[in-house]
């Protein structure tokens, strides 16, 4: 029986980031250029639809996750090619070609050796210690193998490394160069690669919650309504809500996030004086007026002191702090 490497989509999650088309392109033509002009009979134009996604979907912090499916959906071809594609994929000993440990319908897990983040993730995802890889292959089908030396133990029997990869009725993709051991694959919570590992981590979470999902649909529906809301901000409220104790973060969170994004919206407006036949003097003069005015400036000053002092916990850079209040940070103190 052919065996893949396996992991759970949340350990992957961690690592993956948006992708950097101009990475893409890079790493696109250094990978052709491995070929030394066999690239066009190895990957078709239909396949190198595939090897372009998968590519571009990897070139942030190289590695992607992805169902067959969806990738023929993406590239605009059939599962056949897909399955060609990744297989071509794996020969070219570029990437690492392993899926999520779902049962019958694991996604894809890719995996860029070039990338400075490889050792990193092979030990985080498989504990399988390996070295940056530079591959000297000058087409897809020479015999060379990874010399990367496998070191793993069983501390975690619960948790599946290595199962049969069926998805969408494909053949198992296999891996010469690894033998089959079974590890732990506990994820490791002290790695944190970006916005929803450190929110796991605020939030003393290990892999997927239901929680963390909520708090991270709510950082991205509010960064699209409020300008200006960076990840410090929003890991600050996830803060203030664990620390009071929140029973729905992801409510509290977005709460401290509107208080302190807009404090102005906060601050009480008096109703309007009636006029009456007999108006007092004082009135016409305007002197209720220099009141209101000096007591909304008041308040406006505590409100810019109060965004100041949370920023000031945030940014170091006082510069930073004075971007992120804007004008308000001329009523600072």
């Amino acid at each position: 029986m052919k065996t893949v490497l396996t992991a759970y989509n949340s350990q992957v999650q961690k690592w993956t980031a948006q992708p950097i088309k101009s990475k893409k392109t890079i790493r696109f033509e250094t990978f052709k250029a491995k070929f030394i002009g066999t690239f066009e009979a190895v990957f078709t134009k239909a396949k190198e639809k595939v090897l372009d996604h998968i590519i571009y979907l990897a070139s942030a912090n190289g590695i992607c996750t992805i169902l067959g499916k969806t990738l023929a959906e993406k590239a605009g071809v059939n599962i056949r090619t897909v399955r060609n594609a990744v297989k071509a994929l794996k020969e070219s000993e570029q990437f690492v070609v392993a899926q999520t440990a779902n049962g019958r319908a694991g996604a894809y897990i890719f995996i860029d050796k070039e990338h400075e983040n490889y050792p990193l993730i092979m030990k985080d995802l498989f504990d399988v210690d390996v070295t940056p890889v530079v591959i000297e292959t000058t087409h897809a089908h020479q015999d060379a193998l990874l010399d990367a030396p496998l070191r793993a133990h069983l501390q975690n029997a619960e948790t599946p490394a290595i199962t049969e990869l069926v998805d969408e009725k494909e053949q198992p993709i296999s891996f010469s160069s690894f033998n089959v051991i079974k590890k732990d694959l506990k994820p490791k919570q002290e790695l944190v690669h970006n916005l929803y590992g450190k929110v796991c981590k605020e939030m003393n979470i290990v892999g997927q919650d239901e929680s963390v999902t909520q708090v991270m649909r709510m950082i991205e529906k509010t960064k699209n309504e409020i300008d200006g809301l960076t990840d410090e901000i929003a890991l600050h409220a996830v803060r203030e809500a664990i620390t009071n104790k929140a029973n729905n973060v992801a409510a509290y969170a977005r709460k401290v996030i509107n208080n302190f994004m807009k404090p102005s919206a906060n601050v009480s407006q008096p109703s309007k004086p009636i006029i009456k036949v007999d108006t007092p003097q004082w009135f016409k003069d305007g002197v209720h007026k220099q009141k209101h005015d000096d007591s909304n400036t008041f308040n406006e000053q505590q409100q810019a002191q109060a965004k100041y002092n949370v920023l000031k916990k945030i940014f170091d850079d006082e510069d930073a702090i004075k971007e992120q209040m804007g004008d308000l940070y001329s009523l600072v103190s």
